[in-house]
């Protein structure tokens, strides 16, 4: 019975070994079993937790969770604003910061999905701090068009794939045979051959361990997983199971979830329904308070319906209201598409009080009102 109880535990830290553990408002992405990709929603523990949590395939081949997420401001030729409505001059912009996954702007600091998105939202952002007006416009010209483009984020996921097959190959077979052989050895007559399973199990870690320096040292000084983790992988056989999904988060996190999730191989069908969230929230933008989120939450919108138009999505019919449940309804929301009797704002905490519409009015032909 104890060893059972043993082997229970072991399965219990190898699936907390899946989880990435994220900011609420990122979103994964995860390549099927079977060809294709999804886009998964980061879910946090509680509403209070400041941290959210997105899961690696359990079982082989063991693929990543990479999380991606929108960017954290809107920014024009002129203005920079955070997506929480706080303003900020261009001096902050110019000490814009990474570290490790936090972004640091004049007094603001945030914490985003991955070193390599906080490093490129600094590095744009001290750009566009010194830059005149016309170098401005082609700074943000190439922000939107390298998180937009599909072809060189394609390119970027082979790179990654290249550098990680060797390393996930082979903790698909150190997975197998640990669970597999750990059953063998508990609850059959197979026992006795304790010593050369355990005797594979310590190669196959140490191979992990070596394929995975190498793999980290080849990235960007700025991108490669932090010391204790190659300490973590080192010292723990669970913990290198999962040691591809350290490199998996720097891989194309910097990317549109809608194109990370693209050039993964997800279909239409897939990303419909993250397609018409990410296109509510920028029309809602459009009509924030903010003068410069209105222009972004405009520029977004443009972005994201050309790309998903191009893969055979109608936008129209992603924004067309919900067939009317009771004669009752005066009211949707366009974000969760909850029907209302009564009231102006949607109930549910994830829309952030989001202003009903009328059942026959798109989102993208009025002006909602967003709180803030």
């Amino acid at each position: 019975m104890l060893a059972l109880e043993l082997l229970f535990i072991l399965v219990v830290v190898y699936l907390l070994e899946c989880a990435v553990w994220v900011p609420p408002q990122a979103t994964g992405v995860r390549r099927r079993l079977f060809g294709g990709a999804r886009l998964l929603r980061a879910r946090q523990p509680t509403a209070r937790y400041q941290r959210a949590v997105l899961w690696g395939q359990v079982w082989p081949p063991l693929f990543s969770a990479i999380p991606t997420e929108r960017l954290p401001f809107a920014v024009t030729v002129e203005r920079l604003t955070l997506i929480d409505g706080r303003e900020l001059d261009r001096a902050a912009a110019a000490r814009a910061s990474a570290e490790g996954t936090r972004l640091r702007v004049g007094r603001a600091q945030l914490v985003l999905c991955s070193r390599r998105l906080a490093g490129r939202c600094a590095a744009f952002l001290r750009r566009w701090a010194g830059a005149d007006q016309s170098a401005r416009v082609e700074a943000i010209g190439e922000l939107l068009d390298a998180r937009f483009d599909l072809a060189e984020t394609r390119q970027a996921f082979a790179e990654h794939r290249r550098r990680s097959w060797a390393l996930r190959t082979i903790a698909c077979v150190q997975l197998l045979l640990l669970f597999a052989g750990a059953y063998l050895l508990i609850a059959t007559r197979w026992r006795v051959y304790w010593l050369p399973v355990l005797a594979a199990l310590g190669a196959l870690w140490v191979l992990i361990f070596v394929l995975f320096a190498f793999a980290r040292r080849s990235l960007a000084a700025a991108l490669r997983p932090d010391w204790s983790y190659l300490l973590l992988v080192g010292l723990s056989p669970i913990s290198a199971l999962r040691a591809h999904d350290l490199l998996a988060r720097e891989s194309i996190s910097d990317r549109h979830p809608l194109t990370a999730a693209l050039a993964l191989g997800a279909s239409s069908q897939a990303i419909a329904e993250p397609a018409r969230r990410f296109l509510v929230d920028a029309h809602l933008l459009r009509h924030a308070a903010s003068e410069t989120l209105r222009t972004w939450g405009a520029t977004l919108a443009e972005r994201i319906s050309e790309l998903v138009g191009r893969h055979g999505l109608d936008v129209e019919r992603l924004l067309e209201p919900p067939e009317r449940e009771t004669e009752s309804v005066i009211g949707y929301c366009p974000r969760c598409l909850s029907q209302y009797q009564s009231g102006q704002w949607c109930s549910e905490l994830a829309c952030n009080e989001t202003y009903l519409l009328p059942l026959d009015v798109r989102v993208d032909q009025t002006s909602p009102v967003v709180p803030g």
